[in-house]
């Protein structure tokens, strides 16, 4: 225990002065995770102290993803996983966001002796029902790991990783494409008027007397 903690401080020490913030912004659109602007995160090997900024945004006037019809208000998928298991710690914070107001915030923290990933674990939805955009950051406080490189998202198929949270067309989190549904409205709005147009239309017509 005293040697690990002996590590632990040494590392931090060494790489303080060296840490770093990439950040990396992705677009969904229902269908494909995109890269808007920011750092390759997945060629990049972390160091302690460093600390990995992710932005998530809907892509498309009006879409949102949808927390409402979650069996349990608690949601295990906004973890980022390690190509080496180790001893890691993570801490940062998080933010939930809809037509750009805040409506969900908190810190996290996360620590595990032979882990692969690591981030909030659980985060508790209840606050939140709809949002179209998550801020999220993972501060790598310790690690005994020979590489701290990610795996690449399209190598995480599981429910603990935010790439098939936010990133997977066959994801938990329902996807509403807000703009979609509002082109489809007027088109249903107008078939239902041609079909009472039509019904008023075959009762004036049998309703009408026979002409001689």
């Amino acid at each position: 225990m005293n040697k690990i903690l002996a590590i632990i401080f040494l590392s931090f020490l060494t790489t303080k002065i060296q840490a770093e913030i990439i950040e990396a912004n992705y677009t969904f659109d229902g269908e494909r995770l995109s890269l808007k602007n920011g750092a390759d995160i997945f060629s990049v090997e972390f160091t302690t102290g460093d600390t990995l900024e992710l932005r998530f945004s809907t892509e498309g006037e009006g879409a949102y993803w949808d927390f409402s019809d979650q069996k349990s208000r608690y949601y295990a998928g906004f973890d980022i996983g390690f190509e080496e298991r180790a001893f890691r710690g993570i801490e940062g914070s998080y933010e939930f966001y809809h037509q750009g107001k805040v409506v969900h915030s908190r810190k996290h923290y996360y620590s595990a002796e032979t882990g692969q990933y690591g981030g909030p674990g659980v985060v508790n939805v209840q606050e939140i029902d709809q949002f179209d955009a998550v801020r999220i950051s993972y501060k790598l406080t310790v690690s005994l790991a020979d590489n701290d490189t990610l795996i690449h998202h399209d190598g995480v198929q599981t429910s603990w990783s935010i790439w098939d949270s936010l990133g997977n067309s066959e994801r938990s989190i329902r996807f509403s494409n807000g703009k979609a549904e509002k082109t489809n409205l007027p088109k249903l709005l107008i078939i239902f008027g041609i079909a009472i147009f039509l019904l008023l239309l075959t009762k004036r017509t049998q309703t009408l007397p026979a002409q001689i």
